[in-house]
């Protein structure tokens, strides 16, 4: 192991792709939009993390919450009638904050609350005297997480084969268009027809839920046509099938507003978000219930029993006091103003480097940015054009979310301008010098 990198090591790394030479980062520290490794090399972080860090690194106020916590209650589970004044406190914040929602379950991680928003649905509808509801809708193309349910409905191989929960009972939608593709709005209506064919031929009194993400961030950033999302709302809502809004990246001003999904009527059934509630700090998700399930919360507790559920670090006091102050901020419209503006510079710089040989598309939503690239000539996800641009953007001192055919970046909010046009720069001189490679069949899988 050198002072900077190890290639194995008593740490399990996910996601890395078969053993090789290439060695793994070892950061150290960081603050802002800059973590610094071993060695003391520093590099702009424009993953954010894995899309979580919403303010920055060591931001200075959540720093401070945090240790204000430890000192004052360090620990403290969910449930059996207790929890932490902490807990309850922003429960109440984000009921008052997010408009459509009456209670609010605290989770450990995005994954693991995208699996409890299933359970909630499966339970809301035993509660109504529908337990038969089991089938879960999501669409081709979607990310939700690697635990159980959120892997069954991701149905992205890295994550889903061999290692989805058999019975989830996860049926999947084709993929929506982006909505700058040609015949986007046709095609938005043939989806539609399909998902009530689909819903008809499963029988309705079996299915659950249908969760979505409105930005299907490993599909390369795909924003699908306006139309999409309301259009899905109404066919779920006239068989009583509920909507779960995987927001785990879009929410909370990633996108620019509150949440992706505010402009839904009705708001989703049940909406997820996740890490940047404390800025990826520390781990924290929360799944936001809407009237309709909160009520069968209620009901439920005397038909079918109460909702077994939780976990003895699922909504950590020191997690939510970091939340708490991060809310401070992410809350403010000054913030959604803030990544407008910001998204507006770099739509402006994204546009120079569409010309470029490996790019296909640029897709842009927010401070949510895709570049889609040729495949070339490589058939395994790990050794895609993507993951080989985004070695030589590490290399160039720029950390850059990589997929099977797209790297995505998602910089903290708190990025300035000239950091953007820091990151544009460096991305840039990574994607000249990837070797010239013919097209060739895209890889499977989104890693």
């Amino acid at each position: 192991m050198t002072a900077t990198t190890a290639t194995t090591s008593a740490l399990v790394l996910p996601h890395g792709g078969p053993p090789d030479a290439r060695p793994a980062r070892l950061l150290r520290d960081g603050v802002g939009v800059r973590v610094r490794d071993r060695a003391g090399r520093t590099y702009l972080d424009a993953a954010g993390g894995l899309d979580g860090v919403s303010l920055g690194h060591a931001h200075p106020d959540l720093v401070e919450a945090a240790a204000r916590q430890l000192r004052r209650l360090p620990a403290g589970a969910v449930g059996h009638r207790q929890a932490s004044d902490a807990a309850y406190h922003l429960a109440e914040r984000l009921t008052a904050t997010v408009p459509g929602f009456d209670q609010v379950y605290l989770d450990s991680c995005d994954s693991a609350a995208v699996d409890t928003a299933v359970r909630f649905a499966r339970y809301h509808h035993r509660a109504q005297g529908r337990p038969l509801r089991r089938r879960i809708l999501a669409v081709e193309g979607a990310l939700h997480g690697c635990t159980g349910f959120s892997a069954a409905a991701s149905a992205q191989p890295a994550v889903s084969h061999g290692f989805a929960d058999p019975d989830a009972g996860t049926v999947h939608l084709r993929r929506p268009p982006h909505r700058a593709d040609a015949g986007a709005a046709t095609l938005v209506g043939e989806l539609v027809d399909e998902l009530t064919a689909m819903i008809h031929e499963l029988g309705p009194d079996t299915v659950a839920a249908c969760v979505v993400e409105p930005v299907l961030t490993a599909a390369g950033a795909l924003v699908p046509p306006a139309d999409y999302l309301p259009a899905i709302r109404a066919v779920l809502a006239r068989h009583d099938i509920l909507l779960i809004a995987d927001e785990s990246v879009t929410g909370l001003r990633r996108t620019g507003p509150l949440t992706a999904t505010g402009v839904l009527d009705p708001p989703p059934d049940l909406l997820v978000l996740g890490p940047s509630l404390t800025s990826a700090h520390v781990p924290l998700a929360a799944v936001l219930v809407g009237p309709e399930v909160s009520a069968s919360l209620t009901a439920g507790a005397a038909v079918v029993g109460g909702f077994g559920h939780g976990g003895p670090t699922a909504g950590h006091p020191l997690a939510c006091a970091v939340a708490d102050r991060a809310l401070d901020i992410l809350a403010e419209e000054e913030t959604g103003r803030r990544v407008t503006a910001l998204a507006d510079h770099l739509a402006g710089r994204l546009a120079g480097q569409a010309d470029h040989p490996a790019v296909r598309e640029i897709r842009q939503e927010g401070l949510l940015a895709a570049y889609v690239l040729h495949p070339g000539d490589r058939a395994l996800p790990y050794d895609s054009v993507a993951h080989q641009a985004a070695e030589l953007a590490a290399e160039r001192g720029l950390l850059v979310r990589a997929y099977a055919s797209a790297v995505v970046l998602a910089p903290p909010l708190t990025v300035t301008v000239e950091e953007l046009d820091d990151m544009v720069a460096r991305w840039d001189q990574a994607l000249r010098a990837l070797p010239a490679a013919p097209a060739a069949v895209e890889p499977k899988g989104h890693w």
